[in-house]
């Protein structure tokens, strides 16, 4: 077998200021990040967050995990929901799934009532971060503005998944082929994934690991800065 010098492959490294250069506005990433929400009742924020530019769809409890595959953001209510997987843990049981099979996923976690309660508690070890049900708009506002940079950010997104297939013990060897592949197909303006694509193809994987990184060829990223 010949042996290929590190230095021809690129790395996750050559992607740390990608997001800044391209400088996409933050009223672009509210109209091409989609969000979703998953609860039992109506989300009180919605139409406020929508008339200032985000794409919101409510989806009620989910049966499936990949209900939620298109979303970059996803909102998660803590009760009334995550009934077809935890009844007890309720929603942290759905927060859990998401981040195993969408490891790039933002999850946020939030509640109408305590953060103190089990599910909370069990919400918190997966969730990307929590929020007050009905906290006041504006801080809806900040909070989502901020994780629409990290969900566009081709270098955090790559950090997630990788961490995740490192969890997943697939070899390290696997693992760089794989981000010499992601990151070409970035830099070199691949909107529709082929080079991730195909990178993928190369290499052998689990079932669950080949759906994790099949995640991030739909990802909105390749449409927003390379497409």
């Amino acid at each position: 077998m010949l042996w290929s010098p590190l230095g021809l492959y690129k790395t996750n490294a050559d992607l740390r200021n990608f997001r800044q250069r391209k400088g996409t506005s933050l009223a672009e990433l509210r109209k091409a990040i989609p969000i979703a929400v998953i609860d039992d009742e109506p989300f009180a924020a919605e139409i406020n967050l929508r008339n200032h530019g985000y794409v919101i769809t409510q989806i009620g409890d989910v049966k499936r995990i990949d209900e939620v595959e298109k979303y970059r953001i996803v909102l998660c209510d803590l009760m009334g929901v995550g009934r077809h997987f935890d009844k007890n843990k309720q929603g942290a049981s759905l927060i859990q799934e998401i981040r195993l099979a969408y490891p790039a996923t933002i999850v946020v976690a939030y509640s109408g009532s305590s953060f103190n309660s089990p599910q909370a508690r069990s919400a918190k070890e997966n969730a990307d971060l929590t929020i007050k049900k009905d906290e006041d708009i504006s801080e809806w506002r900040r909070v989502l503005d901020d994780l629409l940079q990290k969900a566009a950010d081709p270098y955090f997104l790559w950090q997630r998944t990788r961490l995740q297939l490192t969890n997943m013990e697939i070899d390290t060897r696997t693992i760089l082929l794989l981000e010499d592949a992601y990151v070409r197909a970035v830099l070199d303006g691949d909107s529709e994934g082929k080079t991730f694509g195909a990178g993928i193809q190369k290499v052998k994987l689990s079932s669950d690991a080949r759906a994790v990184v099949q995640g991030l060829v739909a990802s909105a990223i390749f449409k927003i800065f390379v497409g």
